[in-house]
């Protein structure tokens, strides 16, 4: 049976889409609550249920990716989820993740243009991954298709359910460059997993664009795709129009500090994985928005440090690294001093010279006492 709880949150497999889609779509909200000018006690109404029906869509369209890779996934020794599940969890995974999917919306505002969302949602996660149609298999649809349902639909969706809450006139722009922004942040992402899955979707037989055009993938991603994703991010950026010098001072010094994550090897990291076809803004769309907004909206009204310090421990503190260096200080402040302090003196000062002094002439004149008491044999 297990840990119920552990099995529910299995359903909702959060490894997949935790860090790469659920960070970079909460800092989004807070910059939407910027944007829209939201008040604290309607960004706090509308946001749980918003998260909830972000996370019961991630969870239904990793489902239904599963329910139609059973057979390639065990042909590449990958992990699927009804390969290795009974009709029962199978059966709840699906309930639950319709259940926060749609559930939220008795909560949030609804009309004919949020319906279209999340059909447009579920419809793309049905062209995607069944037959006969299983656009994952075409080329060109089925990266434009990944993009759509895993990073423009969500995005547009949140922007447009937080303008419904607002009082702000409809920002077309906004709106536009956001699409656009996330849709070639969207091709950059899955084409780059296809590069990273490229063995596994050939033990398999599925299509792989790397695996078809080696070379030109990594061109297309590293020379044509990304300088236009950075050039729509910074219009996005442009388009908030409440961008004030707080806004500026802080993206400016989050973005030097980001750059020092590459281990002061800055240039050549960023070469490194341009001519792998890796490199990923990302890191500073998911890690790096939302706390500049968030730190806005508190200079704004203070309340929002509360929502602030709850968006920075679920999603930007790494408790595993935490732990880890936190081992590696304890290691450093108390176990080397203690050895070289206590147990290095000890082993040099005590240990070592009783060893040699003591142990090794006992040793000695006891196998003479021995010998000189007949129980040994005299050495030739």
């Amino acid at each position: 049976m297990g840990n119920p709880v552990k099995n529910i949150i299995q359903i909702f497999r959060p490894k997949d889409w935790y860090s790469s889609k659920a960070t970079g779509l909460a800092g989004l909200l807070f910059l939407f609550a910027l944007k829209f000018e939201l008040k604290f006690d309607v960004f706090v109404e509308i946001l749980l249920p918003a998260f909830c029906t972000l996370v019961g869509l991630a969870a239904m369209g990793y489902l239904i990716n599963d329910l139609s890779d059973q057979k390639t996934d065990a042909l590449a020794g990958k992990s699927n989820f009804f390969n290795r599940s009974g009709p029962g969890k199978k059966f709840s995974a699906f309930f639950l993740a319709f259940l926060f999917a749609f559930a939220p919306w008795f909560f949030l505002p609804f009309n004919e243009i949020v319906g279209g969302f999340l059909v447009a949602e579920m419809l793309l996660f049905s062209i995607y991954s069944f037959k006969p149609i299983r656009l994952k298999d075409k080329p060109a649809f089925g990266i434009t298709t990944d993009a759509l349902y895993a990073h423009v639909v969500p995005a547009l969706f949140a922007g447009y359910t937080f303008w419904l809450c607002s009082e702000v006139e409809f920002p077309v722009w906004f709106f536009i460059s956001l699409g656009v922004w996330q849709f070639l942040a969207g091709i950059r992402n899955i084409i780059q997993h296809h590069i990273l899955d490229r063995k596994g979707d050939k033990a398999s037989g599925s299509y792989n664009v790397f695996n078809t055009n080696g070379s030109a993938t990594i061109q297309l991603v590293s020379k044509q795709i990304l300088p236009f994703e950075i050039l729509f991010f910074i219009v996005f950026i442009s388009s908030l129009r409440t961008v004030s010098v707080a806004f500026i001072l802080l993206f400016i010094a989050f973005l030097i500090g980001s750059s020092f994550t590459w281990r002061n090897a800055l240039v050549w990291k960023i070469r490194t994985k341009l001519n792998a076809g890796l490199f990923s803004p990302a890191f500073f769309y998911e890690h790096r928005l939302g706390l500049i907004a968030g730190i806005i909206l508190s200079i704004n009204d203070y309340r929002y440090l509360l929502a602030l310090l709850v968006y920075i421990l679920v999603f930007q503190v790494d408790f595993k690294s935490i732990i880890a260096n936190t081992k590696v200080l304890l290691y450093k402040v108390l176990v080397i001093p203690l050895y070289r302090i206590v147990i290095q003196p000890w082993y040099k000062y005590v240990v070592t010279p009783y060893h040699h002094m003591v142990l090794k002439n006992a040793y000695y004149y006891g196998h003479k006492f021995k010998i000189w008491l007949g129980l040994k044999p005299k050495e030739k």
